[in-house]
């Protein structure tokens, strides 16, 4: 199996190498969405490729791990050498450990900046491999450790396991981090998609438990609205279908993790919501959303919010590209892009 999947990587690779125009031409055209604007044809051509396997929301959520561990890789940026990479663990409740892995640009015993990460997945799927190369570039580009971590997942541990375990990371960082080289006086939060909720959730938490603020964020695509206002976006009734993500994906993620009686409106679920006093007290922000994404109104509504309660919030849009392309930089320039501007903002923050 691990053969099969380097191979279909390798052919999957030298296919994207094709000439944009040609790429196009073989996925069926140009495809635009209402705003006018292109998807980028090496997207494209991936979503044809990737319809030998099957949609995450027909598997369970054991397989749709296994998936996404045999995809990853196949169009990351190649995985760059640190100075230091250490996988360890936090002390959780009930004698359970919570693992984390800290990367850092240097082994000398200085306190750096740092970012907590947490991974997107739907509360579901991925671990600590889902985005270590483009952490490893993070580091690397900005000189900020970076502290990952692999909070449980559902259904085995359903909400608000994920949250406890990023609550419980952050407030051991807060005693325990100078011990590992980092400042964290300078410790900031980043996430994509369900690690963004995260974040802001964790904001959320460290503003009415009295707990040291983070010193910024860093949102890529966040699911920002698990309710029924999400519903009624642009981007959810245009996008809903064939762009990776899907409302059928997104349904999945919210059936294994959540309870039935879940309160979707409440603002710590869908931060969107969050009121006016929670929203002005959030850190310097940063949120990057997609053209070709069904999360992408959610995290706009988001911003504007942050705008209006006076947070100071920066948003950059991201034309062509679909939800889940950080794991596409390998491939795709704009992805590129997307996370070196991200590491820009680090280094304008920190």
């Amino acid at each position: 199996m691990m053969e099969w999947n380097a191979m279909e990587g390798r052919i999957g690779r030298t296919i994207l190498r094709l000439p944009p125009g040609l790429l196009k031409l073989l996925s069926g055209g140009s495809r635009q969405n209402e705003s006018g604007f292109e998807l980028d044809p090496r997207i494209q051509m991936g979503l044809l490729l990737v319809r030998i396997h099957k949609a995450t929301e027909n598997l369970n959520p054991v397989e749709a791990r296994r998936q996404l561990s045999g995809l990853l890789g196949h169009f990351d940026l190649p995985a760059q050498s640190v100075a230091r990479i250490e996988n360890l663990s936090v002390p959780g409740e009930q004698n359970r450990r919570i693992p984390i892995r800290l990367y850092a640009p240097t082994m000398e015993a200085r306190p750096l900046p740092t970012m907590l990460y947490f991974h997107g997945g739907g509360f579901v799927i991925g671990d600590l491999e889902t985005n270590d190369a483009m952490l490893r570039s993070l580091v690397i580009q900005t000189g900020l450790a970076i502290v990952s971590v692999d909070y449980r997942l559902a259904p085995e541990h359903p909400y608000p396991a994920a949250i406890e375990d990023a609550q419980t990371v952050y407030r051991w960082l807060l005693a325990h981090g100078a011990e590992l080289g980092l400042d964290t006086r300078r410790m900031g939060l980043g996430g994509d998609s369900a690690g963004g909720n995260i974040c802001l959730n964790l904001c959320m938490k460290a503003r009415r438990k009295r707990w040291p603020r983070p010193a910024f964020q860093v949102l890529v695509y966040p699911w920002t609205d698990l309710g029924n206002s999400a519903i009624a976006d642009s981007s959810m009734i245009e996008l809903a279908a064939g762009y990776g993500l899907t409302g059928a994906m997104l349904d999945y993620f919210r059936r294994h993790a959540f309870a039935a009686s879940a309160d979707f409106e409440d603002p710590l679920v869908s931060p969107v919501h969050a009121k006016k006093a929670d929203l002005k007290a959030m850190p310097p922000t940063l949120i990057q959303v997609c053209g070709f994404d069904p999360l992408r109104d959610q995290g706009i509504r988001l911003a504007r919010c942050m705008q209006e309660a006076g947070a100071a919030v920066q948003i950059r849009a991201y034309e062509s590209l679909i939800h889940g392309s950080i794991n596409l930089a390998r491939s795709v320039p704009e992805a590129r892009k997307l996370i070196q501007e991200l590491g820009h903002y680090l280094l304008e923050v920190v």
